[in-house]
């Protein structure tokens, strides 16, 4: 009872802090509601990384994490009439109905787990585990991951937002388990959004069972590591991509698909093709406008936002690791035989 009470608690607190910062932004947005449902944790979450990267840029006091709640209860506060007219529309319904079933599923299934062991990936949830401390605890800057791996191998948006989750919950192990798995299972919202898109609302449950009886999902989501949230954000950032070039576009769906693939980005770097591919896409797409003044705009204000989320992390290490130390750490451009033939993620 005691452990199902923790549960419910530390799964209200990421749910507030998830949905409650973006709320005065995503109101703006001119988003359909089931769209909202997909921008507002999308956007909250990079808003509790900023919010955490700040804390430990600045070396504030573990104090100001109180301040997060504070902030997300003032956005819903703000955005509860938004809030009421999502919740009123069938599709956005369908859409966290299917979440949560999809997040309890996983989380039923987290509570399984007494230890990870994993063979070859056993590091790789050890690894996020100690990032995560890393930025909590404010561990020396030359530290070795896996006696090997410098902080710059690993982008950190993930180990930030889940710290932050543990300063407001307890900062052990079971609750970054809770913190990692409740970020992994938003992956479903974007790929509902697609189904509702070309399938209709009822394609909406279809999807989630699928994902309940899908090894692969709940075996990502339960494990300890970033692939599933890069998913969420690069999912998200092509929706807005494709939203963008429809009719009736809104006005900030390039722009928040420019911040959402940035944040994919400061998640797994495994997020860099996709953001080629959509920069080429964007590019050949629009060769037609290249005379219209509105689109350059509109391109200057796409990587104008890109750019800024992703300065944020890259600016920082630069100045600390210098180039070749923030660019040529990662397993992606070092030699796979110099780690054993291992490549984690």
């Amino acid at each position: 009872m005691l452990m199902l009470l923790e549960v419910l608690r530390s799964a209200f607190v990421f749910l507030a802090i998830s949905t409650g910062l973006a709320c005065p932004i995503v109101e703006r947005l001119g988003l359909t509601p089931a769209e909202r449902v997909v921008a507002l944790p999308a956007l909250s979450l990079l808003g509790v990384f900023l919010f955490a990267w700040a804390i430990y840029v600045f070396a504030l006091p573990a104090a100001v994490f109180g301040l997060l709640p504070l902030l997300a209860a003032a956005g819903l506060l703000s955005g509860w009439r938004t809030l009421v007219g999502t919740w009123r529309d069938a599709a956005a319904r369908s859409l966290v109905v299917s979440q949560l079933l999809v997040t309890g599923w996983c989380i039923a299934w987290m509570t399984t787990i007494a230890s990870y062991s994993g063979g070859g990936w056993a590091g790789d949830w050890f690894e996020h585990w100690e990032r995560t401390r890393f930025f909590l605890e404010r561990w020396p800057l030359d530290r070795k991951f896996l006696l090997d791996y410098s902080l710059t191998a690993r982008p950190p948006l993930v180990n930030v937002v889940v710290g932050a989750f543990l300063q407001l919950t307890r900062a052990d192990f079971a609750h970054f388990q809770m913190g990692m798995t409740l970020f992994s299972s938003l992956a479903f919202l974007p790929a509902g959004l697609f189904a509702l898109h070309w399938g209709g609302r009822r394609s909406i449950a279809v999807l989630a069972l699928l994902f309940l009886v899908n090894p692969l999902f709940v075996e990502n989501a339960t494990f300890a590591w970033t692939k599933l949230p890069a998913g969420f954000f690069v999912l998200a950032a092509l929706y807005f991509f494709l939203r963008s070039r429809g009719v009736g576009v809104p006005s900030g769906a390039s722009l928040l698909g420019s911040a959402l693939l940035g944040a994919g980005l400061l998640t797994h770097y495994s997020a860099g093709p996709y953001a080629v591919m959509l920069a080429a896409a964007w590019l050949g797409t629009a060769w037609a406008r290249r005379r219209d003044l509105a689109w350059w705009r509109t391109t200057a204000g796409i990587c104008l936002v890109g750019g800024l989320v992703l300065a944020v992390w890259f600016g920082w290490a630069v100045a600390h690791y210098g180039f070749a130390g923030t660019f040529f750490t990662n397993t992606s451009v070092t030699v796979p035989e110099a780690h054993g033939g291992v490549e984690p993620m």
